[in-house]
């Protein structure tokens, strides 16, 4: 794990409840998280990076691409 100063980090803030449930998340986590910002951390890098586009897979295919595959799909009953 690479080392961190301070200066890497920023504060925020969540409800008492909810940092509760990380906790208890924590606690089942069988050690793989030792504590809530780790659980938490992982959580944010794991939707961040589903919700960004790798290597332009946002747009694999061009429209006409996009509607030969269709066209071929549905000629095998797929669609």
């Amino acid at each position: 794990m690479e080392s961190t100063t301070q200066e890497d980090h920023v504060s925020i803030k969540i409800s008492k409840e909810l940092y509760e449930k990380v906790q208890n998340r924590v606690k089942m986590s069988n050690d793989e998280f030792k504590s809530a910002e780790d659980y938490i951390t992982f959580l944010l890098t794991e939707v961040v990076n589903e919700a960004e586009p790798q290597g332009g897979e946002a747009n694999a295919y061009t429209k006409e691409e996009e509607e030969e595959i269709k066209g071929r799909l549905k000629n095998l009953g797929y669609i």
